[in-house]
């Protein structure tokens, strides 16, 4: 007796796909965005890769991880374009100027609106074209995400918490959340200088 029919198809795996690589979303996100359940996309992409742990890798769901990985390539090789190209600068950007020219009736006296206010018209005067400068920033933000060991954050933490304690420490909600959220704040500043 054959399996229920499966809702995977090229369709489906293509309009999730599409999501993915158009917007570097993540897989779940694009799996929501057309309805289907994350665990039923999941399972998809488990089949297709061959890791599911019952079901045999098959059609559709090699075709459904294939394009599913080609997408989340393609939207991270977009994404780091766009902040390498970001690092560079040279980005054409354009500024228009603007003037405001008082709205006149028939006889040459200013229009109002109903409150009596003057009525302005907003004219363009100039446009400017310039390039924008490299943004160090995008820069940074790619060595350390990407070349982590050597440029990222390192924050390594030696010692001991009694988290338990700690918990068990935090006050109840008081009426003045600001009051309330003080409390914590020391609460968390005595743990902390507490560790060992």
């Amino acid at each position: 007796m054959p399996g229920k029919k499966t809702l995977c198809s090229k369709e489906v795996a293509d309009a999730i796909a599409k999501l993915i690589s158009n917007t570097g979303c993540a897989l779940n996100a694009a799996l929501i965005n057309v309805g289907i359940p994350s665990s039923t996309g999941l399972e998809w992409r488990d089949r297709g890769e061959g890791k599911h742990p019952t079901k045999p890798q098959r059609e559709p769901y090699i075709y459904f991880a294939r394009k599913v990985r080609e997408a989340e390539v393609q939207a991270e090789i977009t994404a780091l374009a766009v902040i390498q190209r970001a690092g560079l600068g040279g980005l054409i950007e354009e500024r228009t100027e603007y003037r405001y020219e008082l709205l006149r009736d028939e006889h040459g006296n200013p229009r109002t609106d109903d409150q009596g206010n003057a009525m302005t018209l907003r004219v363009p005067t100039k446009t400017t074209e310039f390039k924008k400068p490299g943004d160090w920033q995008a820069k940074a933000w790619f060595l350390e995400r990407v070349h982590r060991e050597r440029y990222g954050r390192n924050v390594r933490f030696e010692g001991e918490v009694d988290v338990n304690n700690a918990i068990a420490q935090v006050p109840a909600p008081a009426e003045n959340a600001d009051e309330w959220l003080d409390a914590v704040r020391k609460q968390a500043e005595a743990a902390s200088q507490s560790v060992t």
